[in-house]
């Protein structure tokens, strides 16, 4: 009895074992940029909620309380932009919004400043959306 030819069907086997391999692969990839992106942003809005948090009532620079938004900070020439760019590299700055507010009205000590930092993320794969990746700090103005 002979033995029948599967030269076919292990072409096919393995096309669709490599198709999702990689797949898998380049998932694992996204999902790992996209925990990194997270990551820097809720970093981005810690640190410049500390920054803030000293540019109160009695601080030399005072920040507030009217609320601050700056949309592609690469171009402003602040403190904001020294903190960004000294820790932030894998931050996409030209698709970055940071919105600073301070919720109780004031910027005196004990006050609350907030701070929103957003950001794009664009997937590799290419049928996955764009994302929006966005943190939220609170700190107490000392100064």
């Amino acid at each position: 009895m002979r033995v029948p030819r599967r030269a076919g069907c292990t072409l096919m086997e393995m096309t669709a074992a490599t198709f999702m391999v990689t797949f898998l692969v380049v998932a694992l990839f996204d999902t790992s940029m996209l925990l990194l992106r997270t990551s820097l942003v809720s970093l981005a809005a810690d640190r410049i909620a500390r920054v803030s948090s000293f540019h109160g009532q009695e601080s030399g620079s005072r920040w507030g309380p009217r609320a601050i938004m700056i949309v592609n900070p690469t171009h402003t020439e602040s403190q904001l932009e020294l903190i960004l760019n000294q820790d932030l590299d894998g931050l996409d700055l030209n698709n970055t919004t940071i919105e600073i507010d301070w919720p109780d009205g004031g910027d005196f000590a004990g006050d609350r400043v907030r701070v929103t930092v957003s950001t794009e993320f664009r997937f590799v794969i290419p049928f996955l959306n764009l994302t929006d990746v966005k943190a939220t700090a609170v700190s107490y103005v000392t100064h």
